[in-house]
């Protein structure tokens, strides 16, 4: 062989070295990415079944919240019917006292007027006047 294919031979070899360590380094960069896919697969499947367990627990809640608040407005409808009862009985009972307050008036009106018809007649008649009870 020449010098000139000798050296040719060397470049070679030396590039074929140089090929093989960076087939190897090449290799244990696509070992290690294809290391981080599993973990990033694995990270993806944890964190989907941690968002699947969040959502049925969003859903308990909200269907808890939902039952709360139809409760809320149960309480919220028979208060207002017991307040309207309440309401009622006091209007009648107010009402009622308000009817014996107005009967008492006119009672005490028709009273004083039956005393001073009385005196008139005393007066009419010379009859002595009788003290008032009160």
């Amino acid at each position: 062989m020449s010098l000139v294919g000798k050296d040719k031979l060397e470049a070679l070899a030396e590039l074929k070295i140089m090929n093989s360590q960076e087939l190897i380094e090449l290799r244990g960069e696509h070992e290690e990415a294809l290391r981080k896919i599993r973990d990033l697969e694995g990270d993806i499947d944890q964190k989907r079944s941690l968002l699947n367990t969040v959502l049925l627990e969003k859903d308990e809640v909200s269907k808890k919240l939902s039952e709360q608040k139809d409760t809320i407005l149960e309480n919220e409808k028979s208060n207002s019917e017991l307040r309207a009862t309440i309401a009622t009985f006091q209007g009648t009972t107010e009402g009622r006292d308000a009817a014996l307050e107005k009967r008492v008036l006119q009672l005490q009106e028709k009273l004083e007027g039956q005393r001073e018809k009385m005196v008139k007649a005393r007066e009419v008649f010379h009859l002595p006047i009788l003290p008032d009870k009160d």
